[in-house]
């Protein structure tokens, strides 16, 4: 667990640490996961459980190098300008990678939470019913648009993405359109 005596001293009550996880970023998390904090850490020994003293991780950390990270996205709306509302109900947060081969169209949808997405490989021209359309490229962390929208691989390499929803226990991820998408020829 990442600052065991912070979260020993939030559990104290079960309200504030839900509390604590609704005030968590989108942002935050992608960073966090997208860097490999948490499973890299435990992989290259600067976690330990049986370690109470608290300074075993600083320790390797220090022998290792300084340890940077870079703010991929900070925002409080989704990508098309509308205020993100956190869920009420029980947190769920879901981390799934996406892959998108060349030609392939992702159908129209929207999302009822927040959708942190990063671009691990390619570009994908993302088509907002409001008319817009933008490229997101390799490296770039956006929010998904709040509308509905689809997105299409019209390049000749395949997309992989991060998604983070930081959502609640029985919403979905997404809902499909009535109507299909019509893809950009």
């Amino acid at each position: 667990m990442l600052f065991p005596k912070t979260l020993n001293n939030v559990a104290a009550s079960r309200h504030s640490l839900r509390n604590a996880v609704r005030c968590l970023s989108s942002a935050s998390l992608l960073l966090a996961l997208s860097c490999g904090i948490a499973t890299n850490a435990r992989a290259h020994g600067t976690h330990d459980d049986h370690q109470d003293d608290g300074h075993h991780g600083a320790q390797v950390a220090q022998n290792a190098g300084a340890v940077t990270s870079n703010v991929l996205l900070e925002t409080s709306t989704h990508g098309d300008g509308v205020p993100i509302v956190y869920p009420t109900g029980k947190p769920l947060i879901t981390v799934r990678t996406t892959h998108i081969p060349p030609g392939a169209v992702i159908p129209k949808h929207r999302h009822p939470i927040p959708l942190v997405v990063y671009i691990l490989e390619g570009e994908l021209t993302l088509h907002v019913d409001d008319g817009s359309v933008r490229v997101a490229k390799e490296g770039e962390a956006f929010m998904e648009a709040s509308n509905w929208h689809y997105g299409q691989n019209a390049g000749t390499k395949p997309v992989r993405l991060l998604a983070v929803y930081p959502g609640e226990v029985g919403a979905p991820l997404s809902v499909r359109a009535p109507d299909p998408a019509k893809p950009v020829q």
